[in-house]
């Protein structure tokens, strides 16, 4: 098991907060936001980015030494301020979650100045789902990387893991496991061009009749 945790939270905007402009009222909360929690025991590395296809939403992911220590942080009296401070400029439900990544940290292959795009994936699977079947998954996926690195031009790396909370999707009664994936990309252009090969389309058949559902969006990450 990766000794990092990595909280993944999904964050609607407020409608028009331009969060990256420090010299904004929200951008100067936010940017506040980020000290506070990279002050914390425990914190290794935070990056953000936007939905390319989803603007006003983020991707929101801290590497943390452990859940634990995300808890922790939780748990401090400090946290009640900050909440409040951070939600000025959130305009819905936040999902929050954690992920313990399979290279870990991710985020050492997220690295801005790259300038790659990340897919971001999140697979979804009956509760009951067992250890078996769980084996059986990663195999199917580990299939899938496969071609990817044999036939995908642009694609350059991946991470994965599940979920360590049970999450919701409406194709699946009740609660849900879950497996997070980031498949690295030159560009969402490149990505979309191996989506219309005959490698591809034979290749995610079995992924897809292996969950329940899938969810699938790119971001451009930037490092606080």
């Amino acid at each position: 098991m990766p000794s990092t945790a990595t909280e993944i939270a999904i964050i609607p905007l407020s409608s028009g907060a331009k969060i990256e402009d420090p010299s904004s009222p929200l951008g100067k909360i936010w940017q506040s936001s980020l000290c506070t929690i990279a002050s914390q025991k425990g914190f290794q590395r935070l990056y953000w980015g936007r939905q390319v296809e989803s603007s006003n939403v983020i991707d929101f992911f801290v590497d943390w030494d452990s859940v634990q220590a995300h808890e922790d942080f939780n748990a401090n009296p400090l946290y009640e301020s900050f909440s409040k401070s951070f939600s000025e400029f959130v305009g819905g439900n936040v999902l929050v979650y954690h992920l313990p990544f399979s290279p870990s940290p991710p985020s050492s292959g997220l690295n801005p100045a790259s300038s790659l795009v990340a897919e971001h994936l999140t697979f979804y699977f009956s509760s009951t789902l067992s250890d078996s079947g769980m084996s059986s998954w990663e195999d199917t996926f580990a299939q899938f990387k496969k071609v990817l690195e044999q036939d995908a031009k642009g694609f350059k790396a991946s991470f994965g893991g599940w979920i360590v909370e049970e999450l919701q999707h409406e194709r699946v009664e009740g609660n849900a496991k879950a497996y997070g994936a980031i498949f690295q990309w030159e560009s969402v252009e490149k990505h979309k061009m191996f989506r219309e090969t005959e490698e591809f389309k034979k290749a995610i058949g079995p992924v897809r009749d292996a969950c329940k559902a899938i969810q699938m969006h790119h971001v451009i990450f930037q490092e606080h």
